[in-house]
């Protein structure tokens, strides 16, 4: 079964060391009570299905 879009750019994003120095979360943004903390939330849109696979259409087209 393949994994949610938000889950997929998620590992994306970490894999290619977008997320540094951020704290990573899931679906709902839950403060640390830090000022320095920095946060990446990533939550599925509600919008439609992706038929293709994320990192080939960004390997093709970037």
């Amino acid at each position: 079964m393949t994994p949610p879009m938000y889950m997929r750019l998620k590992d994306l994003f970490v894999a290619e060391g977008l997320t540094a120095g951020f704290k990573v979360q899931w679906r709902q943004w839950r403060d640390t009570g830090k000022d320095t903390d920095q946060f990446i939330v990533f939550r599925p849109s509600g919008g439609t299905d992706i038929t293709f696979d994320l990192r080939r259409r960004l390997v093709c087209d970037g």
